[in-house]
């Protein structure tokens, strides 16, 4: 006797189908479809199937401005790391001239937008300072790469 992983199956095995069963379901679901398609006027069925139950669509809680520039701290902290990162191209022997001119040129550019926030500010505020500083700090780095110190 040969046993296999899969049994085989037997073709001449016949599925009877008792056709009262069948019918009777059949007709009961025809007869109640029947009498809900009746009841419907084609308005109905045409409004049902030109506008199905979907989702509607999301709206956010607070609607974002697009004018509205970063506060000033975030602002002055992008302009730090921007500084920093400067920093360590200038320390980085494989890193070219050429290649840190850009990144100069966005600090210079950053530098003009930060400028008027310094005269915004209190004399007591700490972020004047820090923003003072890092204005200065980006102020010399430019005259000095730009005078070739860094040749």
């Amino acid at each position: 006797m040969k046993i296999s992983a899969t049994p085989a199956h037997r073709a001449d095995l016949k599925v009877a189908k008792n056709r009262r069963e069948t019918t009777a379901a059949d007709m009961g679901f025809r007869t109640i479809l029947k009498q809900t398609a009746a009841g419907c006027t084609a308005a109905q069925r045409t409004a049902a199937v030109a506008q199905p139950c979907a989702m509607q669509p999301v709206r956010p809680l607070v609607t974002p401005e697009t004018e509205s520039a970063p506060p000033l701290a975030d602002r002055l902290d992008g302009f730090i790391d921007r500084l920093e990162y400067y920093r360590q191209k200038l320390a980085d022997p494989q890193a070219s001239l050429a290649s840190i001119q850009p990144l100069l040129n966005t600090i210079a550019a950053s530098t003009e937008k930060l400028a008027p926030e310094l005269e915004r500010l209190d004399e007591g505020d700490p972020l004047k300072d820090i923003l003072n500083r890092s204005l200065v700090t980006a102020a010399l780095e430019m005259t000095r790469f730009n005078r070739g110190d860094y040749l």
